[in-house]
């Protein structure tokens, strides 16, 4: 009997920030220089030079452009280096704008869900996330057992239902959905791929939800 197993990723966390006024500065000195006014996409973190060696730095970034006091000693260290950054104090990630928000959510994505899983050899990645349209039937192999299962992902009144082969599942949670899903691999040492459904919250409080489709007992 096959199952639907969930993994929710509520990734709020950490310090940052207060508003101030920052200078001119090359886009050198950033990692992604639009980074607390465009969000940021698997794209610009594929098509930056060396970006995914230096994504710690780059959600950093979005926290040290407001002033944020780091206790991490490397990370004050590279920062005092810059001549934008001013420390002033310590903030909660609430105080983010709603971009800022959404992007530090997708680079800890990449951080803790998607290169620890080693896909990138000599700076070149082998495999990039595969996105899928809402409301078709997509066919893809999520078990690694040599049969394509059937997957239909659809927005509705309220929240959103996911149906794999002739299980369905339905979340009302969520409200701010986007119309696509992701299937991805967490961790290669297993046979099983994730789907990973995104919302963006009543203010883009960015959210994955995440599902792994197995064979129960």
């Amino acid at each position: 009997m096959f199952k639907l197993r969930l993994f929710i990723f509520t990734l709020l966390f950490l310090v940052l920030i207060f508003t101030c006024p920052i200078k001119t500065v090359a886009n050198d000195d950033f990692v992604f220089p639009q980074s607390h006014i465009k969000k940021l996409t698997s794209e610009d973190i594929f098509n930056t030079l060396d970006a995914y060696r230096k994504l710690n730095i780059a959600r950093n970034e979005i926290f040290a452009r407001h002033g944020h006091i780091f206790d991490n000693k490397e990370l004050r260290k590279y920062f005092l280096s810059k001549k934008w950054y001013k420390p002033i104090k310590k903030v909660s990630f609430d105080q983010l704008n709603s971009i800022e928000k959404y992007n530090v959510m997708l680079i800890l994505y990449f951080e803790k869900y998607y290169y620890k899983s080693k896909l990138f050899v000599d700076n070149k990645y082998k495999d990039e996330i595969l996105f899928f349209p809402a409301d078709k039937v997509v066919h893809f192999d999520l078990n690694n057992d040599g049969k394509k299962e059937s997957i239909t992902y659809k927005i509705i009144n309220k929240g959103f239902s996911l149906q794999v082969n002739n299980q369905l599942t339905t979340n009302e949670l969520y409200t701010n959905l986007q119309k696509r899903f992701a299937i991805v691999d967490i961790d290669k040492s297993d046979n099983y791929k994730e789907i990973v459904i995104f919302d963006e919250g009543p203010s883009n409080d960015y959210t994955s939800i995440f599902y792994q489709f197995f064979r129960g007992c």
